[in-house]
């Protein structure tokens, strides 16, 4: 059976791997990059929602006393009249909701904001490390063949 070194960035301690291991290895790797592939989104979509409730905070004197469209769920949206508002309610963690003003609020999501920046920062390097490790183990499983 024919075999070759070890991927160079996580395919382990042994020094050569059989071209069924790195074919393994390789759909090992593939998958974690499929998982980081949807975490990233995930964090994409929290990101531009933290974005949009951020806008609607600088906004919210422009709607006050005005007909808005509410969302209620499943796609469905209802015409509310909004009251002046001199405070808002924010989701804290665990199911947990705490009114406060709306300086307080957008600092709140701002440090949700900077979190998810450096969620996604973290995420791509780990992408940038399962990337460069599916290369190597492809470059070798490419010499095997050619053996």
């Amino acid at each position: 059976m024919a075999t070759n070194n070890a991927a160079s960035s996580g395919a382990g301690q042994r020094e050569e791997y059989s071209a069924g291991e790195l074919q393994y290895l390789l759909q090992a790797y593939q998958e974690q990059y499929s998982v980081l592939t949807r975490e990233m989104k995930e964090a994409s979509d929290m990101v531009m929602g933290i974005s949009s409730a951020m806008e609607v905070l600088d906004n919210k004197d422009i709607v006050a006393k005005k007909e808005s469209l509410m969302p209620a769920g499943a796609g469905l949206y209802m015409y509310a009249n909004t009251g002046e508002s001199k405070s808002v309610v924010v989701g804290i963690g665990g199911g947990l909701m705490m009114e406060m003003d709306a300086a307080d609020a957008k600092e709140v999501l701002n440090k949700r904001f900077e979190a998810q920046r450096e969620n996604m920062n973290r995420i791509s390097r780990q992408m940038k490390q399962v990337e460069d490790t599916i290369y190597d183990i492809s470059y070798k499983l490419e010499g095997l063949a050619a053996d």
